[in-house]
């Protein structure tokens, strides 16, 4: 049963979706250009091969592939993006983690239980700084669901590969091109595949969604020899 604050919490969401949908259709409007304004499309397309995808696991939710995948128990994980811990507490209650360190830019929606639970860490910034001062091979799990724009993705991407454990796994949200909900371009999509095609990295799992929001899963390979 949903509460007054998940309702204002909703409320909140959606009003914030509806001011960027018209600052977006007005900036469209404006636009003389015959062509799409960069907010449509910012960043190319990056296709995966077969070969990246034969042993790719298929899931309904990422909650489901969270407790299905074999990702490590009792471990160091960390989660960019965490808005009001809903999905922080999933990764509590599914993986135990012996750490979870959570990085934001504003923790007041936090719910208070996951912000006083004694294995959590709150680390307030920039996502790829604080990614970059953790210690190398340091991380077995990270979740991301940050800044979905293609540069920023980028670069956290650039410094988990050094931070997250060879055999670590990284777990990216909001896997699509278009929000249908902020009605904006996210770049998830193109730096995820490029990664993955410039590494030769498989996709592990793919959970699906209603609104077409993936998440995506893969295994980190020992890269500190890579350029």
């Amino acid at each position: 049963m949903l509460t007054a604050q998940d309702l204002h919490l909703q409320l909140d969401h959606a009003l914030k979706s509806l001011r960027r949908a018209v600052r977006n259709i007005r900036a469209f409007h404006g636009n003389k250009s015959q062509e799409f304004p960069a907010f449509f499309v910012d960043h190319p397309v990056v296709h995966l091969q077969d070969g990246l995808l034969t042993g790719t696991r298929v899931f309904a939710s990422r909650e489901s592939m969270l407790r299905a995948m074999p990702f490590p128990r009792g471990a160091t994980c960390v989660e960019i993006g965490t808005s009001t811990g809903a999905f922080a507490r999933c990764i509590l209650e599914a993986l135990d983690p012996s750490e979870l360190h959570l990085i934001d830019i504003d923790f007041s929606r936090l719910e208070p239980d996951i912000a006083g639970n004694e294995r959590v860490r709150c680390l307030k910034g920039d996502s790829a700084k604080l990614l970059d001062a953790m210690p190398s091979r340091s991380v077995d799990f990270a979740y991301v669901d940050a800044d979905h724009a293609y540069g920023s993705v980028r670069r956290e991407i650039a410094v988990l590969r050094r931070v997250v454990k060879p055999g670590g796994w990284v777990m990216f949200n909001d896997y699509t091109r278009w929000s249908i909900t902020e009605v904006v371009s996210y770049g998830v999509v193109t730096a995820v595949n490029e990664f993955l095609v410039e590494n030769g990295i498989a996709m592990e799992g793919i959970a699906l969604s209603g609104t077409g929001h993936f998440d995506v899963c893969i295994r980190m390979p020992d890269l500190s020899q890579a350029s």
